[in-house]
């Protein structure tokens, strides 16, 4: 004896979603990411750029005046991103200005002067969330904070291993 469901009973199942698989549950945050490119200057600076995504993906692409030339991968831990995205929360990045490449300043005769570095080392630091970029320029008159943030996101992508050494 066969025994059928009732066409209508088998459609409503299927309407109504009972009688269908999960899918996996998909993160709807988005990869979050920070990249810091170190231009040239008129010495051997150091020439790369690095990007931290929060996955804990490190990608590296040593250009000029570095130990190792080319890309360079490696995984850390997904914490150690939040560091980065931590300070980057800490000093505004998202309202700094766009440039930091001269510092005007209020001479005693009350005049403006501007002064401006030739061979400061350019650092763009790149911020990536969901819909949210911000770039900004760091060649002189930065916050500090900037300065600190290049640093450490040197310190936790591990580039020292591939940029030293270089004679």
């Amino acid at each position: 004896m066969k025994i059928c469901a009732p066409i209508p009973l088998i459609i409503a199942l299927l309407l109504c979603g009972c009688a269908t698989t999960e899918t996996p549950h998909v993160s709807k945050e988005p990869l979050r990411e920070v990249t810091l490119l170190r231009m040239g200057c008129l010495g051997t600076c150091p020439v790369y750029q690095v990007t931290i995504r929060s996955d804990g993906s490190v990608v590296y692409e040593g250009r000029l005046n570095v130990a190792v030339k080319g890309t360079q991968k490696k995984k850390i831990d997904p914490a150690s991103f939040d560091l980065v995205w931590a300070k980057l929360e800490e000093i505004n990045f998202w309202n700094l200005q766009e440039r930091y490449d001269h510092m005007v300043e209020t001479l005693p005769d009350g005049t403006q002067g501007t002064w401006v570095s030739y061979d400061s080392p350019q650092k763009w630091i790149t911020a990536i969330d969901g819909e949210r970029q911000k770039r900004v320029l760091d060649a002189f008159g930065a916050p500090k904070g900037l300065a600190e943030l290049e640093t450490l996101i040197d310190s936790i992508a591990g580039t020292s291993a591939w940029i030293q050494n270089k004679k």
